[in-house]
């Protein structure tokens, strides 16, 4: 075969005539870099049918560390089970821009002969859904949900999964007016106010009966002295608690100064759902924290034990969401291949069959809703905790969803999108 100009990978499979070699040393081996192809797996004979061709879509930046390798990662493991049939991931790393993913995608679709395309970014659907539309190609969306919904047009070739951000913001929200108090700040980074996840907190808040007082601003929490000014406006408004939106090291960097500043106030800190996620070192602080997001490390079920334990074995590192959310893709797939016998050939079936799964994940029971074509995963409450300078999130209870007709939702599906263009994390 020869080379693409994408970096690809063969993930194996066991069909009926064929064995497969152990996944474990492949995708071991597909942690070590981008680089020239690699095949993660072999079967010992010629399969049945060809390998299903997967383009898969990255971002080649991310001020979240290792976002697109953490979701390949998950990605890769899960496809690593047992199936009807043989994966091949052909993987693109694209610019943040919509006419850089385009192209990449075009260039899947048109020289790599990829069959069905994965992209990891809010808001690829409208960017994407016509060339699926065209190849008649299935298209999911993985996304990490800092945009709110605005009455995209639904394609029968389109389908997504999310961290669930804003939800996660909006159940947060609606908690912490029953158990933090009924006034609170909102103190976020320039990046995310640009997005929909602080007006999904104070919605979630208002509709729980509490009052956002008044949202603080920074550019970078690093810098103490913008962190020393949000805390200035904490003095004046005198909220019950402070909800922070922010990301990996920022977060930690604005906990640190408040706990030297206004500890004695103890005025309690809840978080977005990434603000202090698992891989980053915090140095000491982010312990007792209350944040909210689809996946938490230590969820007891069989599936996320197994998933976080293969997981650190072959990386070395301890799972987080983002890879949490590429391996129930891998897992999506595979349940659909299962429903079809592997025969994608069959397109009407082939699409009904990724609209109406129903699959365990790390992140808990996942029903895909035939309508909108959207994988719906459970919320949690989580507390966080530090051990050995890293941050670990403990399961508290499960939260409820916000509501699908609540009059702040439909505000937003009759109002232009204002904000950021750039998909959420990305550089």
């Amino acid at each position: 075969m020869k080379e693409r100009p994408a970096e690809k990978i063969q993930a194996g499979t066991k069909t009926r005539r064929a064995i497969v070699k152990t996944f474990a040393v492949a995708v071991a081996a597909s942690l070590t870099g981008a680089g020239a192809a690699r095949v993660a797996g072999v079967t010992a004979a010629s399969a049945p049918v060809s390998a299903l061709r997967i383009g898969v879509l990255l971002p080649a930046n991310s001020v979240y560390p290792g976002l697109a390798r953490r979701y390949l990662n998950g990605l890769n493991l899960a496809l690593g089970a047992p199936s009807l049939r043989a994966t091949e991931l052909v993987v693109s790393s694209v610019g943040s821009g919509p006419c850089d993913l385009e192209a990449a995608a075009q260039n899947l679709l048109s020289q790599a002969g990829a069959e069905l395309l994965i992209a990891l970014g809010d808001g690829s659907q409208a960017r994407l859904r016509d060339l699926a539309e065209h190849h008649h190609v299935p298209l999911i969306v993985s996304e990490l949900g800092g945009l709110m919904p605005r009455g995209e047009r639904k394609s029968p070739f389109v389908f997504s999964n999310s961290l669930q951000l804003w939800q996660a913001e909006w159940a947060l929200g609606t908690w912490s007016a029953h158990h933090l108090g009924r006034r609170a700040q909102v103190v976020t980074s320039l990046m995310e106010s640009g997005y929909d996840l602080p007006y999904a907190f104070g919605a979630g808040f208002s509709a729980a009966g509490g009052t956002v007082l008044g949202t603080s601003f920074a550019d970078n929490f690093s810098r103490e002295q913008e962190t020393i000014a949000a805390l200035a406006d904490t003095r004046q408004l005198r909220p019950d608690h402070i909800h922070l939106i922010s990301t990996g090291a920022l977060s930690a960097a604005f906990i640190s100064v408040h706990q030297r500043t206004l500890s004695g106030q103890l005025i309690p800190v809840s978080t977005s759902g990434l603000a202090l996620a698992e891989p980053f070192r915090t140095g000491g602080v982010g312990a007792g924290h209350h944040s909210a997001l689809s996946w938490v490390s230590d969820l007891n079920t069989a599936q996320n034990r197994s998933f976080t334990a293969a997981y650190q074995r072959v990386s070395g590192q301890a799972a987080d969401a983002v890879a949490a959310l590429g391996h129930e893709t891998g897992s999506w797939l595979l349940s659909a291949l299962s429903a079809v016998g592997g025969q994608t050939e069959r397109t009407q079936a082939w699409l009904q069959a990724l609209a109406n799964a129903s699959f365990h994940s790390p992140r808990g029971e996942i029903q895909v809703d035939a309508q909108s074509h959207q994988a719906q995963a459970p919320i949690y409450l989580r507390r966080s905790e530090v051990l050995a300078g890293r941050v670990n999130h403990r399961f508290v209870t499960a939260l409820k969803a916000p509501p699908a007709g609540h009059p702040a939702l439909q505000v937003l599906t009759e109002t232009p999108r204002t904000g950021w263009s750039t998909p959420y994390l990305h550089a």
